[in-house]
C-alpha cells in the first residue's frame, strides 16, 4: 500500500498560528518543493516563539519522516495526538511512522468495559467535554425556567423531563471533562531518541540490564532517580532508562530551589527564562521583590526585564506589580508539608497571547 503523507495548510483561528503565518506559509512552500530540512527549520522558528498547534506538530512530523528520522517523526505525530487524539490524517501517518521502529511491543488491550469507558472518555479532548457541560447546564437552567412560568399540564411536564435530562447529561459530561484531565496529568508518554537505549533493573550503571530499546519506541515515565527514569512499556514491562535517552512529550517547565538535591538540579535550571504565547515569563527561585530583587538577578532584570517573574524562597503568597520595570511579580507561596508556612499555597492563572488573567489562589491544609 502506497503511503500518502497529507501537508495542512489550513490554518486554524487562533492567536498562536495567525501571528506565524508567514512561517507556516514558507515552511509549507518548503516542504511541497522536497525541501524538507529547510522546512523544518521554519517549522522550529514558530515553535521557539513558544507557538504550537496540532497542525505544526503534524508538518514537522510528516518533514521528518520524509527524511527518515524516526525518533522526531513519531515524538512530533504524537504531540499532535495530545491536542487532536481523534484527528484521522494524524493516527494514519503516526502509524506508518512505528512502522519504521526496530522494536516490536505488544499492547495489552483493553477489554469489555474498560475499553468502552476508554473509547468514551477519549471521544473529545477536555476543553470539549468542558464545552458541553457549559452547555448542558445552561439548557437546564433554561427547561427549569421555562418549567417555572409554563402553566399548562403538558408544557411543565416537558419542561420537567427536559430539565432532568439536561441535569443529567450535565453531570455525564463533567464525568468524562474531569476523567480526561486526569488522565491528562498523570500521562507522562515519552520518545526513545537514542539509536539504542539499554534498560536497567535499577538505575544505575551497575545493575543487570533488563532488554533495550531502539529509536522511536514509545514509553511512559514512571519515576525519576537522579539522571534515570524508570518506564513502562505497552506490554507491561519496566526499567529504568537513562534521561538523556528519551524525550518527554509534556515536559514540565521548572526550577530547583537552595535545598533541593541532585535529583532536582540534573533535571531543572536554576533559572528558566522562556516565552509562553506573547507573555515573557522569568522564573527563579530566590529572586525578592519589586525594589527588593535578589542579587543574584537584579542588574539582569533590569536590563531586560520580562513581563511576568515568579520567585518563591520566602513562603510567602504574593503578587504585585512592578510599574517601573512593568511586569507582574508573582509568589506562590509554599507547596510543601516543611517550613514555617501554616497553609499550603499554590496559583493557578490562565496565559492568553499577551494577557494574563483569570488568576486563582489554592490552598491545601499542612
Amino acid at each position: 500500500m502506497k503511503l500518502i503523507l497529507y501537508i495542512i495548510t489550513i490554518f486554524i483561528a487562533t492567536t498562536s498560528i495567525a501571528q506565524n503565518e508567514g512561517l507556516f506559509e514558507q515552511g509549507n512552500t518548503l516542504y511541497n518543493e522536497g525541501k524538507f530540512n529547510e522546512a523544518i527549520i521554519k517549522y522550529e522558528a514558530i515553535l521557539d516563539a513558544e507557538k504550537h498547534s496540532a497542525e505544526l506538530y503534524f508538518n514537522l512530523g510528516n518533514a521528518h519522516y520524509k527524511l527518515n528520522n524516526i525518533a522526531p517523526s513519531i515524538y512530533y505525530f504524537e504531540k499532535a495526538l495530545l491536542l487532536k487524539p481523534n484527528d484521522k490524517e494524524i493516527l494514519h501517518n503516526v502509524a506508518f511512522a512505528r512502522n519504521m521502529t526496530v522494536d516490536d511491543i505488544d499492547v495489552v488491550p483493553d477489554v469489555g468495559l474498560s475499553k468502552l469507558f476508554k473509547n468514551l472518555t477519549n471521544m473529545m479532548s477536555f476543553d470539549t467535554w468542558a464545552y458541553m457541560s457549559v452547555v448542558a447546564i445552561f439548557l437546564f437552567v433554561i427547561m427549569c425556567l421555562f418549567y417555572y412560568f409554563s402553566y399548562q399540564t403538558g408544557k411543565k411536564r416537558l419542561a420537567f423531563i427536559g430539565s432532568l435530562s439536561f441535569l443529567i447529561l450535565t453531570c455525564i459530561t463533567l464525568f468524562f471533562a474531569f476523567n480526561r484531565f486526569k488522565i491528562y496529568k498523570t500521562h507522562k508518554p515519552a520518545i526513545v531518541f537514542s539509536q539504542e537505549a539499554l534498560v536497567k533493573t535499577e538505575p544505575n550503571l551497575r545493575s543487570e540490564e533488563a532488554f533495550r530499546l531502539h529509536e522511536g519506541t514509545k514509553v511512559e515515565i514512571l519515576d525519576t532517580v537522579k539522571s534515570w527514569k524508570k518506564i513502562k512499556l505497552t506490554d507491561g514491562k519496566t526499567g529504568w532508562i537513562s534521561s538523556d535517552a528519551i524525550k518527554a512529550l509534556k515536559p514540565l517547565r521548572g526550577v530547583y530551589g537552595n535545598i533541593d538535591d541532585d535529583k532536582a538540579r540534573l533535571e531543572f535550571p536554576e533559572n528558566n527564562r522562556f516565552m509562553c504565547e506573547d507573555v515573557d515569563v522569568w522564573i527563579t527561585h530566590i529572586g525578592g521583590y519589586p525594589n527588593r530583587y535578589s542579587i543574584n538577578v537584579k542588574d539582569a532584570i533590569k536590563e531586560n526585564p520580562p513581563k511576568l517573574f515568579i520567585s518563591g524562597h520566602s513562603h510567602i503568597l504574593k503578587v504585585m506589580p512592578d510599574k517601573k520595570l512593568d511586569l507582574l511579580h508573582m509568589n506562590p507561596g509554599a507547596i510543601g508539608k516543611h517550613g514555617f508556612h501554616k497553609v499550603r499555597t499554590m496559583l493557578r492563572f490562565v496565559i492568553d497571547g499577551a494577557t494574563i488573567k483569570n488568576l486563582e489562589v489554592i490552598e491545601f491544609n499542612k
